[in-house]
């Protein structure tokens, strides 16, 4: 048969249980901030190629240009917004703004699993139920 523990050896068990799971805790937390923090770094400097790539591919087909003579000569293109509009549409670099949503995407994730995984090291465990 089982001896009885009595509370005080209990709640004495029970913190020591709420320290090693915190301190396991906080520790798996550590190693996913420094994951994510890599990975946040890793997309800002993605953002550079990124959108030099785009730029790149909207001098080279033309939709700068567009861009630019739609904005200092608008009023001229008031008959011919239909062509003007096809041809924005033909000549949008659109797998350079997919790559710059993309590492927006990434970018935001990481930075939200890093405020959780922060908050996470801060936040102490607590035993929720007292022992009677």
């Amino acid at each position: 048969m089982n001896a009885p523990i009595d509370t005080a050896e209990a709640a004495r068990i029970a913190e020591a249980v709420m320290r090693m799971i915190s301190a396991r805790r906080a520790a798996r937390a550590r190693v996913a901030v420094a994951i994510s923090l890599a990975g946040a770094a890793c997309a800002a400097a993605a953002f550079v190629p990124a959108w030099q790539y785009m730029s790149e591919i909207a001098s080279q087909t033309g939709f700068a240009d567009y861009v630019s003579l739609a904005i200092s000569d608008g009023a001229s293109l008031a008959g011919a917004w239909q062509v003007m509009l096809l041809s924005l549409a033909e000549s949008a670099p659109l797998l350079g703004w997919a790559l710059i949503v993309a590492v927006a995407m990434v970018f935001s994730y990481c930075v939200r699993r890093l405020v959780r995984d922060i908050a996470l090291i801060r936040s102490p465990l607590t035993i929720n139920a007292s022992l009677s």
